[in-house]
């Protein structure tokens, strides 16, 4: 999901098994300077299996959201799975890294073009220069095409203008606090306060482009973590690249599988269940998504088509009937997953339909209509209503 300045969207993790040691940050914006509330923004580190380990956001429901980062220590160097979604996010993985190796990051693949997942990619390279960057052919173009918010240069003399930008931007989260009800206040005091610890945390981000792509697979070979980068297909984005760990059995999914529920904004839906059904066949050992907790079995990607599935049988009838995406919308599918996962908490239930099903709604209608998914993100056709309002 792309980020923000303003962040406006969210994190919800998987509950699966595994040991994890949590590392305070030490920054300023420290989660003790924003409550207790908030500290689960920050990172944490766990290990994933021989030689690789996962960095997430410690609690499985955020607002704001920082790509996982994955690392995989190959014989000559460090390999990333994502880099960060923001300058701090990357200082702090780093930090983490460095207390069980000294390798030097030789490689960092992309998974898709949404900052969130790179936003800190400048600190990697500052540290590195030489490192290798490598993203699918399209997601090469989308980074140039379609733009992600970050300019192609740090300009630390206008952080005070970021700034300034950042407390606008808050006036449309006030006002949709304004016009809420009781039930949702406390998801936009946290939403407010985490924009603008975001906001600092995301000064001196840059664009930093990949030095190298690739179409179908590339291979970063090694003794002891060979790593087999490959594109699928279309899923949550065009361009995504999946990492396939042969060795270890560990499969680096990025945004096509993220849980609770994925991310439905300007999604391909029919070639990402096909994705999906690809990577069912896989004999992965464990998954890791590109936001929140590891996956240990095929539980959640066959409920995540099956869900799909059943929104689509849903909504192809009626979009082809000439029901307007407002109805639809309106009639509320999927309510028993939406409930399964809120637990009668309205804050969680806004987002659940906000940025899962209204977007795959719209994708799944243009689709059905034989329309194209349309990009950017603000396309009215593939986002939730209002144009992810708030």
């Amino acid at each position: 999901m792309t980020r923000l300045i303003v962040v406006t969207s969210l994190l919800a993790a998987i509950a699966a098994p595994g040991a994890a040691h949590q590392t305070p940050p030490p920054d300023p914006a420290s989660p003790e300077a924003v409550g207790a509330r908030l500290r689960g923004h920050y990172q944490m580190i766990e290990p994933v299996a021989e030689r690789v380990h996962m960095i997430r956001q410690i609690e499985p429901f955020q607002v704001s959201v920082l790509g996982n980062i994955g690392v995989i220590e190959q014989s000559d160097g460090l390999v990333l799975f994502d880099a960060g979604g923001d300058p701090a996010a990357t200082r702090r993985a780093l930090r983490m890294i460095a207390t069980f190796s000294e390798k030097p990051v030789k490689a960092v693949i992309i998974s898709h073009w949404h900052s969130d997942h790179f936003g800190g990619l400048g600190e990697i390279v500052d540290r590195w220069p030489s490192v290798r960057i490598i993203a699918h052919e399209q997601t090469l173009r989308n980074l140039t095409e379609l733009g992600t918010g970050l300019p192609a240069q740090a300009d630390l003399a206008g952080e005070p203008d970021t700034f300034g930008a950042i407390l606008a931007g808050l006036a449309p989260i006030r006002a949709a606090q304004a016009a809420a009800g009781p039930e949702l206040g406390q998801g936009y005091e946290d939403l407010i306060a985490l924009s603008m610890m975001t906001g600092r945390d995301s000064e001196g981000a840059r664009l930093v482009l990949p030095t190298e792509t690739f179409t179908d697979r590339l291979v970063l070979d090694d003794a002891v973590a060979p790593i087999e980068v490959i594109h699928l297909g279309n899923g949550n984005t065009s361009g995504e690249a999946l990492a396939w760990l042969s060795r270890q059995r560990v499969l680096f999914t990025g945004d096509t599988v993220v849980g609770p529920f994925p991310y439905g904004i300007a999604a391909f839906p029919t070639s990402w269940r096909r994705v999906l059904g690809q990577i069912d066949a896989m004999d992965y050992a464990v998954l890791v998504p590109g936001h929140g907790e590891m996956q240990r079995d095929h539980t959640y990607v066959r409920a995540m088509m099956a869900d799909m599935d059943e929104l689509n049988a849903f909504v192809t009838p009626l979009a082809r009937a000439g029901v307007s995406l407002e109805d639809i919308r309106a009639r509320r599918p999927l309510a028993r997953q939406a409930e399964a996962f809120a637990q009668g908490d309205a804050w969680k239930r806004k987002w659940f339909y906000r940025y899962w099903i209204d977007p795959l709604i719209g994708c799944m209608a243009a689709e059905a209509r034989g329309e194209t998914i349309a990009y950017p993100v603000g396309s009215a056709t593939c986002t939730g209503p209002g144009s992810l309002g708030f």
